[in-house]
């Protein structure tokens, strides 16, 4: 599958894989983040902790609350990157149960009870594309935004939640990071916190890049690249506050339309489209989402989707 990095996250289980990566001859070619997965069925919902040495093992974390939960980890592991996993997923997504504040998008505090429901946003990672659920992506991505608009930073991630071999293939859906030379656990953790460049998708790679000169608009570029047989139809530009309140409306467009600029080089098709936004978008932030119409047969058997993490503008 192309795979170059496996983050084995067990329900409140720790593995060690060395002796097997060893026995396949896989070690030392595929780098193996051990990990954690917290399973709370008190309405925490699942929390992904990686690296998390084995040796650590699991914990008992019931009657705790996602709050909690996410300070304990830290104190194991201050080093791991904690994603929070499929959100949105009733009763085992931390969203679902806490429910969100209409007026900010946050995570609800206080249930109608006035009970605390011990929710957090302090994760470094949420999981906004998890395997297959393509149709349920949109959701968790609207209100990943919210948070975002809300000042709440994290790094939105692709996973493919695999639990079996037939029909959760390893990497259908994926995190990408550009680590340069650097194919370290370190540099995985440093990108997942924030501090690199990550996409998160099944085949589509995307890509903004931003200028601004002498205190004009912001021209933007927005690039998806993909191998020539992925089926791409439209590709969308997001952007947060001020831009969504503003007089900037965000862009989509279809294939076929004249500001997409296609190239096909040596089985790669690489979209081009240039955008502009208004000098007042310079506190808030961009990203481009590009998707499929049709799935991806034979090869996979869900449509296109990808995303790139924002980009932050700067005044």
């Amino acid at each position: 599958e192309g795979v170059d990095c496996i983050a084995t996250t067990d329900h409140d289980v720790t593995v060690d894989w060395t002796e097997a990566l060893k026995s396949t001859g896989l070690l030392g070619h595929i780098l193996w983040l051990p990990g954690l997965e917290v399973t709370s069925e008190q309405g925490a919902g699942h929390i992904n902790a990686f690296p998390w040495a084995p040796e650590l093992g699991a914990w008992d974390h019931r009657d705790q609350g996602a709050d909690a939960i996410v300070r304990g980890l830290r104190d194991r592991a201050p080093g791991a990157v904690l994603q929070l996993n499929h959100p949105l997923f009733g009763s085992i997504g931390l969203w679902s149960q806490t429910g969100l504040e209409a007026a900010t998008g946050l995570p609800r505090t206080v249930d109608d009870a006035g009970h605390p429901t011990g929710a957090t946003t302090a994760f470094d990672a949420v999981e906004v594309a998890n395997g297959k659920h393509v149709d349920e992506f949109g959701g968790v991505l609207d209100a990943w935004e919210r948070m975002v608009d809300a000042g709440v930073r994290s790094v939105a991630t692709g996973n493919s939640d695999s639990h079996r071999i037939v029909g959760q293939e390893r990497g259908s859906m994926r995190t990408w990071i550009h680590v340069g030379d650097d194919r370290s656990a370190s540099a995985v953790v440093r990108a997942l916190r924030g501090d690199g460049q990550v996409i998160a998708s099944n085949a589509p790679l995307v890509q903004v890049h931003a200028q601004r000169f002498l205190g004009g608009p912001v021209s933007l570029t927005v690039e998806v690249r993909a191998a020539w047989w992925v089926p791409l139809q439209t590709v969308e530009l997001h952007a947060g506050d001020p831009t969504r309140t503003g007089s900037w409306t965000p862009r989509r467009w279809e294939r076929g339309d004249p500001a997409i600029v296609e190239q096909v080089v040596d089985g790669e098709r690489l979209w081009t489209i240039s955008a502009t936004l208004p000098a007042e978008a310079l506190d808030g932030w961009v990203l481009a989402l590009a998707r499929g119409r049709d799935d991806m047969q034979p090869w996979l058997d869900v449509p296109a989707w990808g995303m790139s993490n924002p980009l932050y503008l700067q005044p």
